[in-house]
């Protein structure tokens, strides 16, 4: 009999202590959702830098673009043409920023990303600026730089003659000159074999030919570094909208080319 009580007994014990269990389970879950929704609502935002501060980061970002040579090493201008492009992108591409953005701020931004390559999330914490802002603002400054190139590009009339001009007398039938420069570039490290100029530097092989008054005619941007001024011009004349040269005329060339229908080596033709 006394070991039948003490069975129930234990049996009793054990639902309690599981009852015990089970309520501590439940007023724990209940706790947690309780936690969890008074933190969704009453939760601590996110720190974030009030536009004092924003605007003071980047007002000392852009005070160092006062120094030539800081200048030169950010944005690859110095400050007076860096102060023009600004301008042209204004009077001529149409740039037309926010009561937020200042001109000056968007160019240096666009100027700062192509020079160094950087990323969206550097430009944010750089300029303290939003991701859409850095982004947005980066296509603007380029639809205004797009618009430039009707004004400093121009077709060239290939029936103007130069012959009357004493200094062109002895090139009868140049329509202009013709030339690549190596522009230096920030790539990643996998295509630098490919980018690498032969003084040893990663740049980009540009064609560009201009007529006597100076003004581009033709530019072809895109080749790698290593390429040749020779291959780069031959990609240039196969291209459908490509190079065009007219019969019997000819550009001026220097010693990277040689002569050829359409070219002549200014230093053997002189």
């Amino acid at each position: 009999m006394s070991d039948e009580l003490s069975i129930r007994d234990s049996c009793k014990r054990l639902r309690d202590d599981e009852d015990m269990e089970l309520v501590t389970i439940v007023a724990g879950f209940i706790v947690v959702v309780a936690v969890v929704s008074y933190g969704q609502m009453y939760r601590v935002k996110d720190v974030t830098w009030n536009e004092c501060e924003r605007a003071k980061i980047r007002a000392i970002w852009m005070n160092t673009l006062t120094n030539d040579r800081m200048c030169r090493e950010q944005l690859r201008l110095d400050i007076r043409r860096f102060e023009k492009l600004c301008h042209l992108l204004q009077s001529k591409g149409g740039l037309v920023t926010t009561r937020n953005v200042t001109v000056k701020e968007v160019v240096a931004q666009f100027l700062h990303i192509l020079g160094h390559d950087l990323k969206n999330r550097t430009m944010q914490a750089l300029f303290a600026r939003s991701g859409e802002t850095v982004s947005r603002q980066f296509h603007v400054v380029l639809e205004s730089v797009l618009k430039l190139g009707q004004f400093f590009i121009k077709k060239v009339d290939h029936s103007t003659n130069y012959a009357h001009e004493s200094k062109w007398k002895w090139f009868e039938g140049v329509v202009g000159a013709l030339d690549g420069t190596h522009i230096k570039m920030t790539v990643p490290v996998e295509d630098r074999p490919r980018y690498r100029d032969r003084k040893g530097d990663t740049s980009t092989n540009v064609l560009a030919t201009c007529d006597p008054d100076l003004r581009f005619t033709y530019v072809l941007p895109g080749w790698e570094g290593s390429a040749s001024d020779p291959r780069v011009l031959r990609d240039a004349l196969r291209r459908p909208n490509g190079l065009r040269v007219p019969r019997n005329k000819y550009f001026l060339v220097d010693l990277g080319y040689t002569n050829g229908w359409g070219l002549k080596d200014q230093e053997k033709s002189i």
